[in-house]
């Protein structure tokens, strides 16, 4: 069994600090929003120009500022159930009116210093106690961006605006709803011709049926099922009493699936039971090649914790490749709903 353990909360900062590889394209530079000859307009810059993955980093910047001027960003969006989570920090234009978030620091905020994705991954909830849940991977999420004239408190009016939309189901991707027998799942398959290794995906306590990392997954060329086990339709609300044979004809499904996973490795949570690795040794032989736990820690940084998030993917995705029997470290924060 391979055994992933977490100690670090997501950052998906982590991407932009070190920002675009070499030979990354120019940046896009959006349309104006407004026009005043003395500075009183800007202009966001956003590489990639159009609607990314959400596990994608994306560069910022913000043209048209005077030099050294002093400017807030704010970042917000709304989740499906209307929740509101910001973020904002205060920064400084260069001699040359640009603000590079690779290159200048914040100033304070909800983050301060070098912190190219700080205004995604420092979102927090508008009202205490709610996380940051994708219910519906069909559709992006939002993510509004405004920069206004000065540093809050006392920052006054807004210089420009732009949308950038993250989605968790990346072009291709085929989400199909699984009801065969007793199964509550969603299975996710890669854009191109199979075989694929495939996961079964299997979350902890309170987990109804998450999709948002079986889908990213998806998209790095993985089957991967989604499998709800309670608190979900007419599945048992509680953990009360666990059935391994609904976990053995999860695995079956997707091993007699017609894309015929060339391996299977069950992705698991860890909960009060060690579901991944009780379930594959539940079955009978030939047993799936491994399974995989990952810690449920909680922290208190940031309301984006369980969103997967650029290396944090791939760091998933290359201990999912990895021979069983091999240990490693992979920043995997899983959230739950109110």
């Amino acid at each position: 069994m391979m055994v992933a353990s977490s100690g670090a909360i997501l950052r998906a900062s982590r991407l932009g600090r070190r920002g675009l590889l070499p030979g990354s394209p120019k940046l896009w530079h959006g349309g104006r929003v407004s026009g005043a000859p003395a500075r009183n307009t800007a202009t966001w810059s956003l590489e990639p120009a159009g609607r990314c993955s959400w596990d994608q980093p994306v560069r910022i910047a913000v043209h048209g500022l005077a030099p050294r001027q002093p400017v807030t960003l704010r970042a917000s969006l709304r989740d499906e159930k209307g929740a509101l989570f910001r973020a904002h920090a205060r920064y400084e234009a260069d001699a040359g009116g640009l603000l590079d978030l690779e290159r200048a620091p914040a100033l304070g905020g909800s983050f301060v210093g070098l912190e190219p994705m700080g205004l995604l991954w420092a979102l927090e909830p508008e009202k205490p106690l709610v996380r940051l849940v994708k219910r519906d991977v069909q559709t992006p999420f939002a993510v509004e961006l405004e920069v206004l004239d000065g540093h809050e408190p006392d920052a006054g009016r807004v210089l420009g605006r732009a949308v950038h939309e993250r989605e968790f189901l990346r072009p291709g991707v085929r989400r199909e709803p699984v009801r065969a027998g007793g199964l509550r799942a969603t299975l996710f398959l890669p854009a191109e011709p199979g075989p694929f290794p495939g996961i079964v995906d299997i979350y902890g306590v309170g987990s109804g049926l998450l999709e948002h990392r079986a889908s990213l997954l998806a998209g790095k060329g993985f089957a991967v099922m989604a499998l709800a086990y309670h608190n979900y339709e007419d599945l048992p609300k509680g953990l009360e009493i666990l059935h391994l044979e609904y976990f053995e004809e999860a695995v079956n499904y997707l091993l007699d699936h017609p894309q015929d996973p060339c391996a299977l490795k069950v992705l698991s949570v860890q909960s009060p039971v060690h579901l991944g690795h009780d379930a594959l040794t539940h079955l009978p032989p030939p047993q799936p090649a491994a399974s995989l736990a990952v810690q449920d820690q909680q922290h208190n940084q940031g309301s984006l914790q369980g969103l997967l998030l650029g290396e944090d993917v791939q760091a998933l995705v290359h201990l999912l490749q990895n021979e069983p029997n091999t240990q490693a470290e992979i920043d995997v924060v899983p959230f739950i709903g109110k």
